[in-house]
């Protein structure tokens, strides 16, 4: 099974239809599983967590053989620090923080996706954030 976190956003649903297109069995990771069901229908298998809690991504990760990350927080590129909807909170340490559930799950593969790049010298914090968590990414799949 293919878990794409951040499946009902608009890089990941694109992602979901095309797997699906593909005969593949598909999950989505999303915060709201109404949302999920609404969003992509019955062919999917909703998995309900939060990026930023990493308590709520062992359930998520059960059964699943590749991640494929296009986890973006609502009103990207704005932040929203007292929601805790920001770069860092959500691309860095969400990206860790499914790294981690993904390992301990067996999760075979960890792909991480950026609909806008990453540097590490970059000028933009997000740009940024996204290399640190694409570190953490290719960490993961070095040592499975």
């Amino acid at each position: 099974m293919i878990l794409v976190s951040g499946g009902t956003g608009f890089v990941g649903s694109a992602i979901v239809e095309e797997l699906l297109r593909r005969g593949e069995r598909v999950a989505a990771l999303g915060r709201d599983e109404e949302k999920i069901r609404a969003r992509l229908g019955n062919d999917v298998s909703p998995r309900q967590g939060d990026v930023r809690d990493s308590r709520t991504l062992a359930p998520a990760m059960e059964g699943v053989d590749v991640v494929v990350n296009a986890v973006q927080f609502p009103g990207s590129p704005v932040e929203s620090r007292r929601r805790g909807y920001t770069f860092e909170e959500v691309d860095l340490k969400g990206t860790r923080n499914q790294v981690d559930a993904a390992k301990a799950a067996g999760v075979r593969r960890f792909v991480y996706i950026s609909g806008v790049g990453a540097g590490r010298e970059a000028e933009k914090h997000w740009f940024r954030y996204k290399w640190e968590g694409r570190s953490t990414s290719s960490e993961a799949a070095s040592s499975g």
